[in-house]
């Protein structure tokens, strides 16, 4: 998951000028069937960040979904994406 974050998020060209950093908390569900909805932002830390957070959580592969009593469950998630400047 991590590789994958690293490899499709971008650092939005107007938070790199203005020297934005910080951590965009993003909650999601993983369905029963371990697709992803109900992406939210709970905490941002500028709108183009936010965006960005909310577009590679959406493209996200399909996950493994929760399992209660052996039976496939949705279950929501809060994810923290770092946004930091090298």
């Amino acid at each position: 998951m991590m590789r994958f974050i690293k490899q499709n998020m971008q650092y939005p060209p107007n938070a790199r000028r203005m020297k934005i950093e910080g951590t965009v908390h993003v909650s999601f569900v993983v369905s029963k069937t371990g697709s992803i909805s109900d992406v939210k932002v709970l905490r941002g830390i500028m709108t183009e960040c936010d965006r960005e957070a909310v577009r590679v959580v959406q493209m996200m592969p399909t996950w493994n979904p929760g399992k209660q009593n052996g039976r496939n469950v949705s279950v929501r998630f809060i994810m923290p994406l770092k946004f930091r400047l090298n």
